[in-house]
């Protein structure tokens, strides 16, 4: 299993999510022209979680994704890395609070990773990415098993770490990141962890797996946030 801190960055994630059509094509709109704030539930109920998502790109990486939004962009290149770091979370924030997946990945991978101005929080890294891999997003399963493996945000929890193996493991979708497609490594994990739980245990977690079902958020602009 690769290491969770060797995960491509957000721009390799988001690029590789318009090509493959998981985001629609983005309508610039208007965006806020303050930087560095909370956005209100207005600001938050005026986008689609997509188009959040893809703002939050052009924040991030404004050079790459500039046709995607011109205006975010232009907002990027005004502020110092600091503010366009904030201002970029802020976003991604209200995206992954409205139940997209992809914005949980990477809200959880930004506070895994860090970036300038933000602290590592390995603890919301593990929150918000197994939200996303409880709604169904393989490389974010994937990802929840390295780290409960790992002891990566909380103490190492074996049960978890098997069961989030064994959910990817039977996911017919392919993983977005090419560092997560290497099934032979996911499944040498899989066999590492077994080797590490009783057979009582393995019994158990292939049951819960047999029978789990991907938990849908709806997009009510009103999902609990755990940033505050």
């Amino acid at each position: 299993m690769p290491k969770p801190n060797h995960i491509l960055q957000f721009i390799t994630l988001m690029l590789l999510c318009v090509s493959s059509a998981v985001l629609p094509a983005y309508p610039d709109k208007t965006i806020p022209p303050d930087s560095g704030t909370r956005f209100d539930k207005k600001f938050a109920c005026s986008y689609t979680p997509n188009e959040l998502f893809v703002m939050s790109a052009a924040l991030f990486e404004p050079e790459y994704v500039t046709e995607l939004s011109p205006k975010a962009a232009q907002l990027a290149d005004s502020l110092s890395v600091e503010e366009r770091t904030q201002f970029f979370v802020d976003v991604l924030q209200i995206a992954a609070n409205r139940g997209l997946p992809v914005a949980q990945l990477q809200l959880g991978l930004v506070h895994l990773n860090g970036a300038p101005g933000l602290i590592q929080n390995e603890s919301k890294a593990l929150i918000w990415i197994t939200r996303a891999a409880d709604q169904g997003l393989v490389d974010a399963q994937i990802t929840a098993s390295a780290l409960f493996a790992s002891g990566v945000g909380a103490a190492p929890d074996y049960d978890k770490a098997y069961f989030w193996s064994l959910i990817s493991l039977s996911s017919y979708d392919q993983p977005l990141l090419p560092g997560l497609s290497d099934r032979p490594s996911q499944i040498r994990h899989k066999q590492k962890l077994e080797q590490l739980l009783s057979t009582d245990r393995r019994i158990a977690m292939q049951a819960t797996a047999a029978n789990w079902e991907p938990t849908k958020i709806g997009d009510g602009c009103a999902v609990t946030s755990i940033e505050e």
